[in-house]
């Protein structure tokens, strides 16, 4: 990967502020690709697991995946959890 220099020292205030927003696009971008690529990985009926913090690794079925996060029912049937994509995992049914 080559990385263009910007001698940002040099750079007005107005031009200062065009390269921050376009940085700010292209983060928004990049992580609104990642978001997809990692709601991709996982679909309604997929069986998962967790690392909880008190209760160690727990697993549940997917009931709905959203933007950001999944909904899991763990296997108890009564307990229901909305986890980030990135705290979750497939698991083995």
């Amino acid at each position: 990967m080559v990385i263009k220099m910007i001698d940002i020292q040099s750079l007005t205030l107005d031009e200062c502020y065009q390269l921050n927003l376009e940085l700010v696009d292209r983060i928004n971008f990049l992580e609104t690709q990642k978001q997809i690529l990692m709601q991709n990985n996982f679909s309604r009926g997929d069986v998962v697991e967790f690392d909880h913090p008190e209760s160690g690794t727990l697993r549940g079925i997917i009931t709905r995946v959203n933007k950001r996060t999944v909904s899991v029912d763990g296997f108890s049937g009564e307990v229901k959890y909305k986890i980030p994509f990135e705290l979750i995992r497939k698991s083995e049914p």
